[in-house]
């Protein structure tokens, strides 16, 4: 569908993981500093983030840098589009929202953070190339938000097992999500359900649209049959690398299912 030159491939690319890079360890390491002025304990993931808190605090000033950089070489409008995607993406773990007499932030608000989540990761992931490629008035043709809407669903998919992992804190910390509200067999059944109308608009895609390969369409319905047989194994107390590495792992998965197939 996009048709970018090998140079504005590679610094939209770039952007993105430095970027991603940045944010992801930017909110780690604000959580850390919050849960350590509360007196709150630390998960395993945080444990580590402490133990190499300055090693991640160089290489995240590097990726911030090289973000910058990759983001200079964009069009004018792609630095407009990444404007709101920063902020959200920024004050998403900083209070300054006003509830009571204390202030929380964006993720603690009731059924937001998931929604957040998927909605910043499927601009990042469609809108930046489409808007670099074809300019920020194609965000409203059909295919584009067609393709919005596929990785708006399985964002939102895999995201709902770390909404599991964290049910506890978030109880404690008097978060609602969807797993605190429908519990988490529930909250498995609408993951497999959205997976489900993701490989519905990836059919219509490639029957309808003709806009796949066979190989693309393959891999991506191979990809989305294994993460619903693992999500359906999902439990709070999994291994952080259930998450981190299988759940998290499916987007890298389904990218080189495709490499493998087509080459």
């Amino acid at each position: 569908m996009l048709e970018l030159p090998d140079t504005n491939s590679f610094y939209v690319l770039a952007f993105i993981f430095c970027s991603t890079f940045f944010t992801y360890n930017f909110q780690r390491i604000y959580r850390l500093k919050s849960f350590e002025l509360a007196g709150k304990l630390i998960g395993i993931r945080l444990s580590w983030i402490l133990r190499n808190r300055k090693k991640l605090f160089f290489a995240s000033m590097l990726s911030a840098c090289g973000s910058l950089f990759f983001l200079l070489q964009l069009s004018y409008k792609v630095f407009l589009l990444v404007i709101p995607l920063a902020i959200f993406s920024i004050w998403y773990v900083i209070p300054f929202i006003k509830s009571g007499d204390k202030k929380i932030a964006i993720r603690d608000l009731p059924f937001t953070k998931i929604v957040i989540i998927s909605l910043v990761w499927s601009l990042v992931m469609v809108a930046i190339p489409v808007v670099e490629a074809k300019g920020i008035h194609t965000l409203l043709e059909s295919k584009s938000l067609f393709l919005l809407s596929e990785q708006f669903l399985f964002i939102f998919a895999i995201t709902l097992p770390f909404d599991i992992r964290d049910l506890r804190y978030d109880m404690e910390s008097n978060i609602k999500t969807i797993p605190s509200y429908l519990g988490i067999k529930k909250t498995i059944m609408l993951s497999h359900i959205l997976l489900l109308l993701f490989l519905m608009l990836k059919a219509v895609q490639y029957y309808v649209f003709l806009q796949l390969s066979f190989e693309q369409f393959l891999a991506t319905v191979i990809t989305g049959g294994l993460v619903m047989l693992i999500i359906a194994f999902t439990k709070r107390r999994r291994p952080e690398l259930f998450f981190s590495g299988l759940i998290d792992g499916s987007m890298l998965l389904m990218y080189f299912g495709i490499l493998f197939l087509e080459y």
